[in-house]
């Protein structure tokens, strides 16, 4: 038997220590901001908890071609090169197959139409070279030497997700459409995009992730995306061991 000064000793540190051990946080899973919290969302039921997290729309944090899902597309010009941004990550991540592809796409084009370009608003889908991926889509957003609007940025982004559900695909990556080199306004292409997810719920794959390329742009859009979906999960590229500009649970 203990000495009775151990016992006592055992106690006062079984007091003392007893929040010591927490339950950790999920992984990736963001919460709604103070502001957006307060506010009930009208597309739950009564019945669902405020803090559900949404299940088809989340946040990928990184390169586009490190995001987790079976289809991944780029923001390119009519002519689709891939020069910058998404599309020379897909170059050169894929090798100049996905390029190729894309050169075949509007040889076709020339010879229907005389011009070595396709319409914009259109989205073309191609093999993905040496990704893992299943297949890339190409979205169309912006003519070489003028801008976009938010028009095209719509057709596009559900043109890419219907395209999604034609090849079987299970989950989508979307950039934020324009904001590279065409130099569109983040704020109002993350708006469209949201705006035109929301508006066709039963349109593309189970999961949409919206890509943003760094930590700035998450943070910027992510108390839209916290506004219009509630709790989202977030994924952070392999590699990335932080996203401070975040907030954390």
């Amino acid at each position: 038997m203990l000495p009775i000064s151990l016992m006592i000793l055992a106690a006062w540190n079984a007091h003392w220590n007893r929040d010591a051990v927490k339950t950790p946080s999920p992984e990736w899973i963001t919460p709604v901001p103070e502001d957006a919290r307060e506010q009930p969302d009208p597309r739950r039921s009564s019945g669902q908890h405020a803090k559900q997290v949404n299940e088809r729309v989340g946040l990928f944090v990184g390169d586009i071609c490190n995001a987790p899902a079976d289809v991944i597309c780029t923001s390119t010009n009519t002519q689709l090169e891939l020069i910058a941004g998404t599309g020379g990550s897909v170059r050169e991540r894929g090798s100049w197959d996905v390029q190729e592809a894309c050169k075949q796409i509007t040889e076709q084009i020339f010879w229907q139409t005389g011009r070595r370009a396709v319409e914009p608003g259109t989205v073309h889908y191609t093999r993905p070279g040496k990704l893992p991926h299943a297949g890339i889509i190409h979205c169309a957003v912006v003519e070489t030497g003028k801008s976009t609007s938010e028009q095209i940025i719509e057709v596009c982004t559900l043109g890419a997700l219907n395209l999604a559900s034609k090849v079987n695909a299970h989950s989508i990556a979307l950039p934020f459409l324009g904001t590279g080199k065409a130099k569109f306004d983040f704020h109002r292409a993350v708006d469209v995009m949201i705006g035109t997810i929301n508006s066709h719920p039963h349109v593309g794959p189970k999961r949409i992730w919206l890509v943003a390329h760094n930590s700035t742009r998450a943070k910027s859009c992510y108390p839209a995306l916290a506004r219009e979906f509630g709790w989202i999960e977030i994924k952070i590229e392999p590699g990335r061991t932080s996203c401070d500009a975040l907030p954390k649970l």
